[in-house]
C-alpha cells in the first residue's frame, strides 16, 4: 500500500476519535476503536509506534501525562497513541492480549513488527527512556 494511500486510510479511521492538540507541532493520535490496532500493526514495519495508556482517574497517570507532554520533541521517529483506559477498557485489554503486555497504567508501550519490544510504567516513565529505546533500534 503506498504511502499517500495509507495516510489518507489513516486519517479517514481515526477521525472520529476524540481530538488530541498537537504537542510541539507532533500529531498524538487518540485510539477510539479496535481497528486502530490494526493500523498500529500496519506501521510498526517502518517505524516505532508508541502507546501511552492514562488512566483519568490517576493522579500518577495525569503526572506522567504531563511529564510526556513537557518533554516531548519537535521531532520524532516514531508515532504516538493516546488510549484513555477508563473509556476504552476493551481496547486496553485487547492492547494487553495482542501484544503480550501487563495491564498497567500509566504504561508506555513501543511496538514494532506487531510486537511490544519495551513498556514502562508508573513513575518510570520518562521521554529520555522512550528514546533510548527507540534509538536502540
Amino acid at each position: 500500500m503506498s504511502d499517500s494511500i495509507f495516510l489518507s486510510l489513516e486519517k479517514e479511521t481515526f477521525k472520529h476519535c476524540p481530538p488530541i492538540d498537537d504537542i510541539n507541532g507532533v500529531q498524538w493520535h487518540s485510539i477510539c476503536d479496535m481497528a486502530h490496532l490494526d493500523v498500529i500493526d500496519a506501521r510498526s514495519h517502518t517505524r516505532a509506534q508508541v502507546i501511552f495508556k492514562h488512566s483519568v482517574r490517576c493522579g500518577i497517570s495525569a503526572m506522567m501525562l504531563e511529564r510526556m507532554r513537557l518533554q516531548f520533541p519537535a521531532d520524532t521517529n516514531f508515532d504516538f497513541y493516546y488510549l484513555d483506559i477508563i473509556r476504552y477498557r476493551e481496547i486496553s485489554n485487547a492492547i494487553a492480549s495482542r501484544y503480550g503486555v501487563i495491564h498497567q497504567s500509566p504504561q508506555l508501550i513501543v511496538i514494532y513488527d506487531k510486537m511490544a519490544s519495551d513498556s514502562i510504567s508508573h513513575h518510570a516513565i520518562s521521554m529520555n527512556w522512550l528514546l533510548s529505546k527507540i534509538s536502540e533500534r
